[in-house]
């Protein structure tokens, strides 16, 4: 999901299952003070497992890019 147009549309609330460990959106909304006037709450691991376990069912490349982080 593109932070940017989160903010652009407005939307304040970001409930998510499993987390980018490429992508640091968490550390973004709690810095930018921009960002973090538009979003009045951001919480990942909903329903994790549940997420993980569709990866691994259909297709557990993109799995692996989301839960290694590079360098």
């Amino acid at each position: 999901m593109c932070l940017g147009a989160v903010v652009m549309a407005d939307i304040p609330h970001i409930i998510f299952a499993l987390r980018d460990r490429n992508v640091c959106s968490g550390i973004t909304i709690e810095t930018n003070p921009y960002v973090r006037r538009h979003i009045q709450s951001y919480r990942g691991g909903v329903l994790e497992d549940e997420s993980i376990a569709l990866f691994k069912k259909y297709d557990p490349r993109p799995l692996q890019a989301i839960a290694t982080p590079s360098i």
